[in-house]
């Protein structure tokens, strides 16, 4: 399995959302011939003035490719304010999603710990000129990573094996293995909802307010 760091606009997100499908331009060829099913693209919007707001570069989703790379000139993409005006990329692969997050994940901040970017000062030179590019599995798990600590609020419900009750009350499955490397295939499938999390806070503030209710009266 490879794992890619795919780059594209505001507009053609909505194109890959929509559609479920990854193209790039015709010069591009020889690097999506690359791509095999079963490969991981990691969705990066990067920075463009819309509306006369800077919108800075984030990822946005997680999608396995489904299909073997093929051509095709349909123009579903667009090319606006790009060198290639014009372009059609027409090769490309269908995807499906994996994990589309909520709240992007800025790239910034993950720059000084991406093994791909050596030159910490000159980063974009890593992403200039390309459509995608391979990325080790540790920036990968990095990118991850982040969606993680963004459920750790909910995780100090349980003092002890929160991960084994937490995955078998949601999903009735009792986990092999109970550590939070086991619990990020399902952060990227989506299991740990918000709706999930908000239940948790609720029932747990509940517990609280009763149990705090019960000493003030003794």
């Amino acid at each position: 399995m490879t794992y890619w760091l795919c780059i594209t606009t505001e507009e053609n997100w909505k194109v890959i959302r929509e559609k479920n499908v990854w193209g790039v331009p015709e010069r591009h060829k020889n690097t999506m011939a690359k791509v095999k099913p079963g490969d991981k693209l990691v969705i990066y919007l990067k920075q463009e003035k819309i509306n006369n707001e800077i919108r800075e570069p984030r990822i946005v989703a997680v999608y396995e490719v489904v299909s073997e790379p093929f051509k095709d000139s349909t123009r579903i993409f667009s090319s606006k304010g790009m060198r290639c005006s014009g372009e059609t990329f027409p090769w490309r692969v269908k995807i499906m999603p994996i994990k589309i997050f909520d709240k992007p994940i800025e790239f910034k901040p993950l720059i000084p710990r991406l093994k791909f970017i050596t030159n910490k000062k000159k980063w974009t030179g890593h992403l200039m000129g390309k459509a995608m590019r391979e990325i080790p599995e540790d920036d990968f798990k990095l990118i991850i990573a982040q969606q993680i600590q963004k459920y750790s609020h909910a995780f100090k419900f349980y003092e002890k094996d929160w991960f084994g009750k937490l995955t078998s009350e949601e999903m009735a499955y009792e986990p092999e293995q109970k550590t939070v490397k086991s619990l990020v295939p399902l952060i990227m499938a989506g299991y740990f909802s918000d709706n999930i999390v908000e239940k948790k806070i609720r029932e747990k503030s509940k517990e609280n307010e009763q149990t705090g209710g019960n000493n003030n009266g003794n």
